[in-house]
């Protein structure tokens, strides 16, 4: 299930320099590797986030990227993820298979670091190890002052410098496996059959169109006679016939026709009822509401339905998404963090790394209208401050945005007040008597 757009804020309201920064880095390329990550999590169980950076690429500040699950070999510990392994295929060539291995972990000291090797193999064995410099695409890992100790990249910032995000939990099928069991659940884990089901359904639906296309079978007497050995022919187009010998009918009681169209039945209704029914029961069994794949059997419009509504409907949805939520923000706070922690230490930014708070916005709003009616209520009941209301009905605003708002809001209420004694509003700049007095 996607996840809308995170925003990221600190704790510490002042300081605005790490805010500023977090805000840098957290732009539309960020957004765009983790909607990338949930997608393919759904499917493979899981994704992973790594911090990178390269100078030459994006000069002036780090990036995310993500590794999909069945490129990584990691390691966890009471669940938690301590090593991993990327791999990446730069170049083949015939039989030969050039990877690159990506070795994520701890030193001595709990500073993250990252091993690179390059291996020569074929496409069933890792092979042997050969030099970084070997291959164009790895050429820039072995310039003077890249690695260390021949081999290794420094973070120079503690922890790792990436995070594994599982799509669900418990792993149902490896739960006995050392690894296997810390890992994430795919949405199709268990619906595999009936997703196979749905396949030969539409198979069927297809065949039927097929063999319901017209057919029109005629009667020799009919055919035009091109000559001996020319074969014959019949002219589909042709009105006019002239008086036939009918043939016999099969049973020798009358005659048969000499032109005859058939068209077999398409079971448009059965198969659609059918297709209808396997998805959803594989909605409802991958834990969402149909409802939000457009299957609303209720018979409700969609544009009448406040967000509340609309939840309701989707209730088993939302549920899911809360448990991704839950599982995705702990781990994406950790890469933040760490991402502020590479970007102070390569890149020489003034900032404090820190676990900024993740906050994701409703993906069903209300309409305007109905955010207006409700906060009428509210401001009737006197159940809520100016700043709340206008909050509540722009809450993509800045706070700046939302102060200068309710500023407005006040000077306008101030300005509309009616004098209590029915004396008509006195210019300020009048000199026939002292202001807001009236002259008889």
């Amino acid at each position: 299930m996607s996840l809308s757009s995170p925003t990221f804020t600190l704790d510490d309201d002042k300081d605005t320099a790490t805010q500023d920064r977090l805000n840098e880095l957290a732009d539309d390329t960020l957004h765009g590797v983790l909607a990338e990550g949930a997608e393919i999590g759904g499917a493979l169980g899981g994704s992973f986030y790594r911090v990178s950076w390269d100078k030459e690429v994006v000069p002036d500040k780090p990036f995310l990227t993500c590794v999909h699950a069945d490129a990584a070999l990691p390691t966890f510990r009471w669940g938690r993820l301590v090593a991993v392994t990327f791999w990446t295929v730069m170049k083949r060539e015939g039989q030969q298979v050039w990877r690159l291995l990506e070795r994520h972990e701890l030193d001595s000291q709990r500073v993250g670091i990252i091993q690179y090797g390059l291996y020569l193999g074929s496409e069933a064995n890792l092979g042997r190890v050969i030099p970084l410099t070997d291959i164009e695409q790895t050429k820039p890992l072995a310039e003077p002052g890249m690695l260390t100790n021949g081999n290794e990249m420094s973070t120079e910032s503690p922890g790792l410098a990436c995070v594994y995000v599982p799509n669900q939990r418990p792993q149902r099928r490896w739960r006995n496996d050392p690894i296997g069991y810390s890992l994430g659940r795919s949405t199709l884990d268990g619906v595999e059959h009936l997703m196979d089901a749905l396949d030969e359904t539409y198979s069927s639906w297809m065949r039927d169109i097929r063999l319901g296309k017209a057919r029109v079978f005629v009667a020799r007497s009919v055919l035009d006679e091109h000559g001996p050995g020319k074969g014959s022919t019949f002219d589909a187009d042709q009105e006019v016939f002239a008086p036939l010998n009918l043939l016999q009918a099969r049973d020798g009681g009358g005659t048969g026709l000499p032109i005859q169209a058939e068209q077999f039945k398409i079971r448009y209704e059965e198969h659609s009822a059918t297709a209808d029914k396997l998805t959803e029961v594989i909605l409802r069994t991958a834990g969402f509401s149909t409802q939000t794949f457009g299957m609303d059997s209720s018979g409700a419009k969609a544009s009448n339905l406040t967000a509340t509504e609309v939840q309701a409907h989707e209730r088993r949805s939302y549920m899911t998404r809360d448990r991704q939520i839950r599982l995705f923000n702990p781990q994406i706070q950790a890469i933040m963090e760490k991402l502020l922690a590479v970007d102070k230490a390569m890149f020489g930014s003034d900032v404090t790394p820190q676990r900024p708070t993740v906050t994701f916005t409703d993906s069903v709003q209300d309409s305007q209208i109905t955010l207006a009616q409700t906060a009428q209520a509210l401001r009737t009941a006197e159940a809520a401050s100016t700043k709340t209301l206008v909050q509540m009905q722009h809450p993509d605003w800045p706070d700046d945005q939302i102060e200068a708002e309710v500023a407005l809001i006040a000077d306008e209420r101030a300005s509309s007040v009616p004098d209590p004694f029915g004396h008509p509003p006195v210019d300020p700049g009048a000199t026939d008597g002292p202001a807001g007095t009236v002259q008889q």
